[in-house]
């Protein structure tokens, strides 16, 4: 039985809507999985109603990027109450945050000259809340990326980062985000379990200080992790008791076949993760 824990959306830097993910995955094979979307929740209803259409277990889930001591950290958020109050809030608010700065962006590039405006970024109407001002989507650099792509203004996305919206450019602006262990305390505070992503160049003492404040796993297998690596993390995890879990950090269907062969589905694991999400319990 193969899991993937890490996938992304249209309502974040994905390319596929929710319910078309979920039956894309079924059809490579994966029984469980959770829409893990950039600081939205936006797309788990639809993806939750598709799986239940399609008999693939949908484990509502988020990406908080987070800062700790200017390290950026992205922080998993598993088994969430995402209709919570408190937690809706802050999410809206980080979402129609990343809105601005994107708004703001496209005027820094106008400024350098480049004909690049907010229609062409801002295309998905349906997924805009005309009701209340906000948006549904989480917008961020890889849309502006794309949108300068399109319109023959950049050779390929990484000259986009590298000329224009890299960390170093004049149109970079960068995003308000929430402290690492202010995440951990949302996604605990919303009955979640809380993850670390991708833990690469993660200080061991950071990681420490994680598992203090509420940490229940360490991303331990994904595609981005060479062999040593992955022995390196099943060590911090299991020396720390945390659970090692398993995704592709998926944005689009290219080589996500290959991808998928990157993650466990040994008996092993598939108990360690039922011990930790009671719908991979039910299909063992």
């Amino acid at each position: 039985m193969l899991i993937d824990l890490h996938i992304h959306t249209r309502y974040s830097d994905g390319d596929l809507l929710p319910d078309e993910v979920v039956a894309f995955v079924k059809e490579n094979g994966v029984r469980v999985m959770s829409i893990t979307d950039h600081d939205t929740v936006s797309g788990i209803s639809n993806a939750v109603k598709a799986g239940e259409e399609h008999e693939v277990a949908v484990i509502p889930g988020i990406e908080l990027t987070t800062y700790f001591e200017d390290a950026e950290v992205h922080i998993l958020g598993y088994d969430i109450d995402y209709k919570n109050r408190t937690f809706s809030k802050t999410i809206n608010d980080l979402r129609n945050k990343r809105f601005l700065r994107v708004k703001r962006m496209l005027a820094r590039l106008r400024q350098e000259g480049l004909d690049i405006h907010d229609k062409d970024v801002f295309k998905e109407e349906e997924m805009i809340d005309a009701s209340s001002g906000g948006v549904h989507i989480s917008y961020g650099r890889p849309h502006i990326a794309k949108a300068l792509f399109e319109k023959g203004l950049v050779k390929s996305f990484q000259h986009a980062f590298e000329r224009y919206i890299g960390n170093d450019c004049k149109s970079y602006l960068p995003k308000e985000t929430l402290h690492t262990l202010e995440g951990i305390r949302l996604i605990k505070d919303a009955g979640g379990k809380a993850v670390c992503a991708h833990p690469d160049n993660i200080d061991e003492t950071h990681i420490d200080i994680f598992k203090e404040n509420g940490l229940d796993g360490l991303e331990v297998y994904c595609p981005a992790h060479d062999e040593m690596q992955v022995y390196h993390y099943e060590i911090m995890a299991k020396e720390r008791d945390l659970a090692a879990t398993a995704g592709t950090d998926m944005h689009g269907v290219r080589g996500y076949s290959s991808k998928l062969e990157r993650l466990p589905g040994d008996s092993v694991f598939l108990k360690q993760m039922a011990k930790l999400f009671p719908e991979v319990g039910k299909l063992l």
